[in-house]
């Protein structure tokens, strides 16, 4: 097994020692920018992948975040937009873009959001201020549960990078679109497969090497996805990539989705 302990429970990669020095000032700024907007109703902030995790890639990693408030509120939305405008305005030459999704600390720990927003904080999330919500969180095993939880709505995101293909004027924006979806679908098809696999990474090249055998009937597709994500496509090839997709694995995927989510009511 890889990346799980011996009861077969994910092990969290991030860790401070991990994140290059390059990139504290920008954890900082983040963090500094959140008890601004937010105030005494900031309870946590954390990072999460390739920053987190020690992958980063100064000019051409995501720079991802989570920020967990106490109470809702109702000027988050726009908010959290300025943060990301601010921060990215500034180490735009370090990170491609900023991520910065937040919740209410009820959300995160809810029930109902527990193989969403729980696991997604336990298994990737690196606390960078705050209380750690993930004490308040168990291990989580693979699953096909946390497989919808995290990727349920793909076919959604495939229809939005579409449309936002069809609509993006600058090379900038389209290879941002292009690279977000490929990752998407080449993760999904990860996460579908992992909890038979017992074989678990957050490494995007080594996700894309296992779909690949998994999926050999679909290689060519699997490979022009990952080739668009690490160094771009034409955008009428990467439509025709995205329909090839849709049509087959895309299909697949949500069956065994809704196969997963029937026994479980069972």
């Amino acid at each position: 097994m890889k990346n799980l302990n011996e009861r077969g429970e994910i092990l969290n990669q991030a860790a401070l020692e991990k994140v290059d020095d390059i990139y504290w000032p920008l954890l900082k700024r983040v963090i500094l920018e959140a008890r601004q907007t937010f105030g005494d109703n900031l309870h946590s902030v954390y990072a999460y992948g390739s920053i987190a995790e020690g992958r980063a890639k100064p000019g051409t990693s995501d720079a991802d975040f989570v920020i967990a408030l106490k109470q809702p509120d109702a000027q988050m939305s726009s908010q959290l937009e300025g943060i990301s405008k601010r921060v990215m305005a500034e180490f735009a030459s370090l990170v491609s873009k900023i991520d910065l999704p937040a919740g209410t600390c009820a959300d995160i720990l809810a029930t109902e959001n527990l193989y969403g927003w729980g696991a997604y904080l336990k298994i990737l999330g690196l606390p960078i201020f705050g209380e750690d919500l993930r004490e308040s969180l168990p291990d989580f095993r693979p699953s096909r549960l946390m497989a919808q939880a995290w990727n349920g709505d793909l076919r959604k995101d495939i229809e939005n990078a579409l449309a936002l293909l069809a609509a993006e004027s600058t090379e900038e924006a389209t290879h941002r679109t292009i690279r977000g979806i490929s990752s998407k679908a080449i993760r999904s098809l990860f996460m579908l497969k992992v909890p038979e696999t017992l074989d678990w990474t957050t490494v995007f090249s080594e996700q894309a090497q296992q779909v690949s055998e998994w999926f050999p009937e679909q290689a060519e597709t699997i490979q022009a996805l990952t080739s668009a994500r690490l160094t771009g496509m034409p955008v009428s090839e990467f439509r025709e990539v995205l329909q090839r997709f849709s049509q087959d694995l895309l299909v697949k995927f949500e069956a065994e989705l809704a196969s997963a989510v029937d026994n479980k009511n069972e």
